[in-house]
């Protein structure tokens, strides 16, 4: 089953600690609808996974 529509939040980041208000926003009641990309400050890190899993479990939680 694919999402009814996929929002692109590209610049979220940039807005300071608001997360947990735009997953509330975008999210559909399945936890599909947002397309998050990575911080662009956290690509340069040199343990990338572990902060995308990070990430990832903040966004899920």
């Amino acid at each position: 089953m694919r999402p009814e529509r996929i929002i692109m939040a590209r610049s979220i980041w940039a807005e300071g600690q608001n997360l947990k208000q735009i997953l509330e926003a975008g999210l559909n009641t399945n936890g599909d609808g947002l397309l998050i990309p990575v911080p662009q400050d956290m690509l340069g890190n040199t343990q990338l996974s572990e902060e995308v899993q990070s990430l990832r479990a903040e966004i899920i939680n």
